[in-house]
């Protein structure tokens, strides 16, 4: 957990460096995925909501133009990790069916891919949730779905 926070703590540093004109670029999508990622590694209970944090930012941050500031897939599944790893079942089949739904929309650099897939199936998998079983099912039939919407690209889902 020390070493995502001393990760997030580099990003905030960027964003004031940034805002106060010491730095010419913003941190971009991959320095925020990079801290979400790492928060997912860490095993903290305050990963989930510093990941949502971030996210929220980085919509925030585009919406108002910036950009290198949006979401992509990667960004998308480090957040999915995160829930995965810490039994979020129902947030990060939240957040999956939320990526489908801008993808559908035309968001082209969030669309789901296999690990994001896999992420809420595993999800569901480590959660003590009475009904786990049949909605890793769905999960999984839901993407392989996608997949055939999708011209077969995501058959490897497990």
């Amino acid at each position: 957990a020390e070493a995502a926070q001393r990760a997030d703590d580099i990003l905030t540093h960027m964003e004031e460096l940034y805002e106060a004109n010491v730095l010419d670029e913003p941190p971009q999508v991959v320095h925020y995925t990079i801290v979400c990622s790492t928060w997912a590694k860490s095993g903290s209970r305050k990963g989930p909501q510093r990941c949502a944090e971030i996210l929220s930012l980085m919509r925030r941050k585009f919406k108002e133009g910036r950009e290198n500031s949006k979401p992509n897939t990667r960004t998308y599944n480090a957040v999915l990790d995160c829930l995965s790893r810490s039994m979020l079942a129902d947030r990060a089949e939240q957040l999956l069916y939320h990526m489908l739904s801008i993808s559908r929309k035309g968001d082209k650099e969030a669309i789901p891919d296999s690990f994001s897939f896999d992420a809420v199936i595993n999800a569901f998998i480590r959660s003590n949730m009475r009904d786990a079983g049949r909605r890793a099912e769905s999960v999984l039939e839901r993407g392989l779905e996608f997949a055939e919407e999708e011209g077969g690209s995501m058959l490897h889902i497990k």
